[in-house]
């Protein structure tokens, strides 16, 4: 055996340099001193990196080193990756270490400024121009950053306090893949900030940026800006600055249509911060019990100036708007007091989603200049909001919309009900949609902007407008019942993922390839089956076997088509409940019983969130007291209970299938994953999951993650809730000696098969898969109770008694 082997961690944590190199070294030269240029006189390694993908490994270009030591750093992508190899070669030797990296502690690396496309910025910028600050995170996925542009007056690297006086504004972002990034428009007004020191002497401007968390504040380095008398950059269209103003003396007309963009600056004040609190202007800790809050709004220079206020309630999808008013400010510090218990419960989204407690923050716009800011999320009692309008049944009634006073209402056009929607109306509805849905990190506005129906179909040009998509589709709604907000909703948000994003009323290209063609998906809901385009042409008398592809081209039929086959499968009825799953599952895939089974189904959703907003549904809703919808919530608790026991059957790790006593005593997540399997799911990777708690660096103290945990808990419900187990590990013992994990925490798994409550503590039942005995394995007693002053989950196993807290929860994929 060749004693040629690569020395070094292969459990880096993220972030943290380390050193690696090869046996004969050490051999060789002991007391030599690390450098990665080190001493060349031995013949030297060549190192290289490699990454596992679609079962092929690729070498990477970026990580070749040379040297008989060398150091790498594992960033937080690397933890996505499924496999890391690190290479080493000295003339026909060659050593290989495979890499599996750590979690480390949430914190901010580092920070870099980049121009608007994410490349390096080289010279001086604009105003005008936009920098992207890019913010390099460990163990943050998911979680909110806070970043804060500075303009800097003091000599040396780093955060000075005397810039504290020079702060520009403050923005935030969500971490993706280990990286946030946030885009500062550098507005003429700015130039001000950095003037009024009076040490701009060179024309100069410098910023910077800083971002927090944990207390812990991290600098970026400086970006140069071009004073107000060099070229300005437009704020808009895609000429470049050097086009908009090359070669144009000061007194030129073209030079002064360059910076109209800086005609906002009558606006001269900016917000400083807002912030929820109390009535009496005390800072809101802990889950917030009263029926009112006051929203302070710190500004400058805004006195008499047309503010908006929106109230959110953070979702993990798509926030849900809550409230909105729009008022002039009155001075620097202005409060407006909101009645919480005027806002209906349901706007927040369903009690089974959200459970006790909604997640409110505020965001103030200035109208004039579109500045806006946010304010941190505050915890609200869910109990103190408005009882919603409606009847609540557990029988589904049927809807009635025309009783007179309805009609009186409906004269008013508060809401969409028995009614036309106008062209203006569908265009905003089109973009806002576009707007929230992503793909590759671009909005669907990015890759469509506003064209319709322009894909895979024939429908002629004149017709691709909104004026002709409103005549068809308000046509169709009246024709078939689609009259009320709710049903419009529902048929416009499936609408949107059943024709790509309203591009497509044809599905693909081509006439073979789909088992159903020549009877593919055309028309508004994309019309499937031969048997369906029978049944539609028998009816109504409209030859569409002869000639299917009329159903694409001609949008008249595109939407009678859809909105018939709405009206035929009675999804009417599932929208006037505002169940999304259902009228999704019956336009889709009839037989889905969860929403994973459905093709589009984030998308949908989303959608259907956002034509809510736009509606304001159900709070303007002149049809809102006849809708019905149904209740399965305890008394005790307020939340659905759930109970999968009679469907998903328990395992034990100490099965011969996994092999002898010692491979059957760590068997726990195999078997684990073998209940899943056998549900028709797979439990996704050790680093797609909510990370709700980790042992601190010593092994002495469990930490728990509140916001993570948060999470974790929304997505254990709307799991239940779709019928599927969910896997979670657990810790009952500190001081972990594990090793093959990616975090030194988790010391055993267990299956959550049930959500129910004790004297309305809830509580989530679980499958313990460590015990040979199965009445304790499936014991009603396997409890792990919520506590919603951290939101974690803790509570004893029946087998050993042993206290079990939840510290990941790991996320399902359908096998």
């Amino acid at each position: 055996m060749s004693d040629f082997k690569i020395i070094g961690n292969p459990n880096p944590v993220v972030g943290v340099l380390e050193i690696y190199a090869v046996s004969d070294f050490f051999e060789k030269v002991p007391s030599s001193t690390f450098s990665e240029e080190n001493n060349f006189s031995y013949n030297p390694v060549s190192w290289e990196v490699y990454v596992l993908e679609l079962g092929k490994w690729r070498k990477t270009k970026e990580n070749d080193k040379r040297g008989n030591k060398v150091s790498y750093t594992f960033l937080e992508k690397s933890l996505t990756r499924n496999g890391i190899r690190i290479l080493a070669r000295k003339g026909d030797k060659v050593a290989q270490l495979d890499i599996k990296p750590l979690s480390a502690k949430p914190k901010i690396d580092h920070i870099e400024l980049l121009d608007k496309n994410g490349a390096k910025i080289n010279g001086h910028l604009s105003y005008g121009q936009t920098v992207k600050a890019r913010i390099f995170c460990l163990n943050m996925e998911k979680r909110r950053v806070s970043v804060t542009m500075w303009e800097d007056d003091v000599k040396g690297a780093g955060h000075n306090k005397a810039n504290e006086k020079n702060f520009i504004e403050i923005l935030s972002g969500i971490v993706k893949f280990g990286k946030a990034n946030v885009d500062f428009l550098l507005k003429p007004s700015f130039a001000k900030i950095a003037e009024r020191g009076g040490h701009e002497k060179d024309k100069i401007h410098e910023f910077y940026v800083t971002a927090e968390y944990n207390d812990g504040k991290i600098a970026s380095n400086n970006i140069n800006v071009n004073a107000l008398e060099t070229p300005v950059a437009p704020y808009k269209g895609k000429t470049t600055p050097q086009q908009s103003v090359k070669n144009k003396p000061a007194e030129q007309k073209p030079r002064n249509d360059s910076q109209k963009p800086t005609a906002p600056k009558a606006v001269k004040g900016k917000i400083n911060a807002v912030h929820i609190t109390d009535t009496a202007g005390h800072q809101i800790k802990g889950v917030f019990k009263e029926k009112q809050i006051k929203v302070c709004i710190n500004s400058t220079g805004l006195t008499g100036k047309e503010v908006r206020l929106k109230l959110y309630d953070e979702d993990l999808v798509s926030h849900d708007l809550l409230f909105t008013d729009n008022f002039t400010i009155k001075s620097d510090l202005h409060t407006v007091t909101v009645p919480l218990d005027t806002i209906p419960r349901s706007l927040g989204g369903s009690n089974w989603a959200e459970g006790n407690e909604q997640e409110l923050f505020a965001e103030i716009e200035v109208l004039q200049t579109h500045d806006f800011i946010k304010s941190v999320v505050v915890d609200v009692d869910a109990t103190v909001f408005k009882q919603d309008p409606v009847e609540v049944t557990n029988k589904v009634l049927k809807v009635d919309v025309e009783d007179k006073k309805e009609k009186k209402q409906e004269s008013k056009g508060k809401c969409y009900c028995n009614r036309d929607i106008t062209v203006d109306e569908l265009s905003k509805m089109v973009k806002n949609i576009r707007d929230n849905t992503f793909y590759d990190g671009k909005t669907i506005t990015f890759f469509h902007s506003d064209k319709l129906f322009y894909l895979y179909s024939n429908v002629p040009k004149s017709d691709r407008t909104f004026e002709k998509f409103a005549e068809a589709i308000n046509k169709a709604f009246k024709k078939y019942e689609i009259t009320t907000c709710a049903r419009k909703i529902h048929f416009l948000a499936n609408m949107y993922v059943e024709t790509m994003y309203f591009t497509a009323t044809r599905e693909g290209k081509g006439t073979s390839g789909f088992r159903y063609d020549p009877y593919r998906g055309r028309g508004f809901q994309h019309l499937t089956w031969e048997d369906n385009y029978k049944k539609y042409k028998k009816e109504t008398g409209i030859d569409i076997i002869s000639n299917y592809e009329k159903v694409a081209d001609d949008l008249n039929i595109s939407a009678d088509t859809g909105a018939w086959y709405w009206k035929k499968t009675g999804i009417n009825e599932y929208a006037d409940k505002d169940s999304i799953f259902d009228t999704s599952r019956l336009i889709n895939y009839p037989g889905a019983t969860k929403s994973s089974s459905i093709n589009g189904y984030k998308d949908r959703e989303i959608a259907w969130r956002e034509l809510k907003k736009i509606f304001k549904f159900p709070f303007d809703c002149v049809s809102k007291k006849s809708i019905n919808i149904t209740s399965d919530n305890c008394p005790k608790c307020k939340v659905s209970h759930y109970d999968l026991t009679d469907k998903v059957e328990w395992q034990t790790q100490f099965d011969s299938k996994w092999g002898g006593i010692d491979a059957q005593n760590v068997a726990c997540k195999k078997t684990c994953d073998d209940i899943l399997n056998k549900q028709g799911l797979t439990s996704t990777s050790p680093t797609n999951k909510f990370q709700t708690a980790l042992e601190n660096s010593n092994h002495t103290l469990l930490v728990i993650n509140t916001e993570e945990s948060k999470r974790g808990i929304k997505y254990l419900d709307l799991q239940l809730k779709e019928g599927n187990p969910v896997q979670v590990g657990v810790d009952h013992a500190l001081n972990y000696k594990g090793g093959k994990l990616n975090e030194g925490t988790t010391d055993h798994f267990v299956v959550i098969i049930g959500k129910s409550c004790e004297n309305g503590k809830v509580y989530y039942r679980f499958y313990d898969v460590g015990t040979r005995n199965k009445s304790k394995g499936t014991s009603s007693d396997n409890r792990l109770y919520l506590d919603t002053s951290n939101y974690s989950l803790k509570g004893k196993t029946a087998y050993t008694n042993h206290i079990y807290t939840v510290t990941q929860i790991r996320n399902n994929k359908k096998g």
